[in-house]
């Protein structure tokens, strides 16, 4: 659903599509952005998915976010349930 919802969400953001894969570990999507004017895109690896600790891992493998001399840049992503209510995100990269 996130690839429906975030390019109607986030004006900058024109698509999402699957290149390879299921969604799962190993997919490669392609996001598609607008900045400045000008159409580019990052190809995003999904690493691991954890849906039991709503935990989400995925890397940069390519486009404009990833610099030639980096082969990646990994981010882990993590939801914790508060004890008052509602939720904290945590990001490593």
């Amino acid at each position: 659903d996130a690839d429906v919802i975030i390019p109607k969400a986030v004006d900058v953001i024109k698509s999402v599509e699957t290149v390879e894969g299921n969604g799962g570990p190993g997919t490669i999507k392609k996001l598609t952005f607008v900045e400045d004017g000008e159409t580019k895109y990052v190809l995003h690896k999904v690493e691991a998915i954890d849906e039991a600790n709503f935990g989400y891992n995925y890397s940069i493998v390519g486009g404009v976010g990833l610099p030639e001399t980096v082969e990646k840049i990994t981010f882990e992503a993590k939801l914790f349930a508060c004890p008052d209510g509602g939720s904290i995100g945590k990001l490593n990269v």
